[in-house]
């Protein structure tokens, strides 16, 4: 053999054994891979999908309500043989009679307070009559206690019999408080008419700008009804 090939061939045996071994060498720069590695896998690279919600302005989802709560929770609680009529709305001057004449949300706001609570009570004949309020919380407004609750009793008519009247109110200058609230009638005195025929006492509520009634029952000397219920939930 010529003595020059033994270093040529001394090189090409090293570098078979690191081959066989699975170590990479490089000759003049160059990389050759070691025949044991595996090539990787490449995977498309995956984005999470952002979910949005419901946009303002835009649509709600499926079985969910963006209305507002009704104010007056349900419908009221109307005593036996007491009589709901349409709401009346006759677009006239506002007069004392126990309904929204001239349709503005307030009840005979020509005499009596208004505001977000408002419950009216007004009756015929000669009788005395008196509107009792229990709002949440167990207090009663009344001739007697004419404060509670943030409500006042501006008007009582026909104490001891005097006076032509025949109108009483409570109301609310602030949001009144949530809750269950009763209305009831008390058929006073007859005023010395024992003879005096049954007399008919009607009751209106507003609340913001809603009206219920009149709910209106015929009533006797001595009867006292829980004539409304109704629940206020915000």
């Amino acid at each position: 053999m010529n003595r020059s090939m033994i270093p040529r061939l001394v090189l090409a045996l090293g570098a078979a054994a690191l081959l066989v071994s699975g170590c990479t060498i490089r000759l003049h720069g160059s990389a050759t891979a070691s025949t044991s590695a595996k090539a990787k896998r490449t995977h498309p690279e995956v984005q999470a999908k952002k979910i949005d919600g419901p946009k303002a302005g835009g649509t709600a989802k499926a079985g969910v309500t963006t209305e507002a709560k009704v104010a007056i929770g349900f419908t009221p609680k109307v005593a036996q043989g007491a009589t709901a009529k349409p709401v009346e709305c006759p677009n006239t001057t506002e007069v004392t009679n126990g309904i929204d004449d001239d349709c503005d949300g307030q009840v005979d706001e020509n005499e009596v307070g208004s505001g977000p609570l408002q419950v009216t009570l007004w009756w015929d004949g000669p009788a005395d009559m008196d509107l009792k309020v229990a709002p949440p919380g167990g207090a009663l407004i009344n001739y007697k206690e004419k404060k509670a609750a943030g409500g006042f009793m501006d008007k009582d008519s026909r104490s001891s019999c005097k006076g032509g009247e025949t109108i009483e109110n409570v109301y609310w200058t602030d949001k009144p408080p949530k809750g269950m609230y009763t209305i009831k009638v008390k058929y006073y005195s007859a005023c010395k008419d024992d003879t005096a025929a049954p007399s008919v006492a009607n009751v209106t509520v507003s609340y913001q700008g809603q009206i219920l009634g009149p709910y209106s029952l015929e009533m006797n000397k001595g009867d006292e009804v829980d004539i409304l219920q109704f629940n206020l939930e915000e």
